[in-house]
């Protein structure tokens, strides 16, 4: 029975036999007998595919709609119960956490580099964000033998770590790198058009529960703005904030 925070959760009900869902953490089937350890945990669940008829008639009638495969989720209660006809499965199981979008699923590809150029890291990380990845960060790090160096992190997209990994060992000096993958929590966000006296510009709209929270100005508008009217960056980018809190209601 998923949930989400931006809104109240209509009920969803799942046949699950034995060993019908796996933990995506290693992928691994998982017995009944462990489903009240793995609730409350921060193990995110994903359901094998079933029969639809292996729910008792009693449970699904209870509940008041069909069974379905539910989304990818984090376990916080589990109860089940076994239906008294003979047969294989023949339990309903209840299952109430909170929905994990698949989007939130990332890779984070990390490199220690002490032998490169800072110029070609910044040429890097230009390619690796034009190549897909989602964000780029570079600290400097003391590495071995107290050699300068710096911590290269990519944040890949699942579908995208084959072939960032690749650039990255094609276009650095780095001998392997490190996975580790992991589930981000988003804000909303949404982009709407703003006018000023000095012009239109883009503004980046945080969001929560549906509500707008704060605003952020399109750094590439605002520049040309300022070029074009020869004023100073920062004045525009007050505008502009102040002119999307305006219309948004934050002010």
């Amino acid at each position: 029975m998923p949930s989400t925070a931006s809104h109240a959760p209509s009920p969803r009900f799942t046949a699950c036999p034995k060993s019908k869902f796996t933990c995506t953490s290693s992928a691994a089937r998982t017995p009944w007998s462990t489903s009240w350890a793995l609730s409350g945990s921060s193990m995110r669940l994903t359901y094998a595919k079933y029969s639809p008829r292996l729910c008792p008639p009693r449970g699904e009638s209870s509940t008041g709609c069909r069974c379905q495969l539910p989304p990818a989720f984090a376990s916080s209660r589990a109860r089940d119960g076994i239906g008294s006809y003979e047969a294989p499965g023949n339990a309903l199981a209840v299952w109430l956490g909170d929905e994990v979008s698949a989007e939130t699923a990332v890779t984070l590809v990390e490199t220690n580099l002490d032998d490169m150029a800072p110029n070609l890291i910044a040429a890097l990380c230009e390619d690796l964000m034009s190549a897909g990845a989602l964000d780029v960060a570079v600290v400097p790090a003391v590495m071995k033998k107290g050699r300068p160096g710096h911590l290269l992190t990519v944040m890949a997209p699942p579908e995208m770590v084959g072939s960032l990994t690749d650039h990255l060992l094609r276009h650095s000096t780095t001998l392997g790198v490190r996975l580790t993958h992991v589930d981000r929590v988003i804000a909303g966000r949404r982009v709407i058009e703003v006018e000023t006296p000095l012009g239109s510009s883009r503004v980046k709209v945080k969001e929560l529960g549906g509500r707008a929270l704060d605003v952020a100005p399109e750094y590439e508008d605002c520049r040309r703005i300022a070029h074009e009217r020869g004023i100073d960056l920062r004045d525009v980018m007050r505008v502009v904030t102040e002119a999307a809190r305006r219309e948004l209601g934050l002010v």
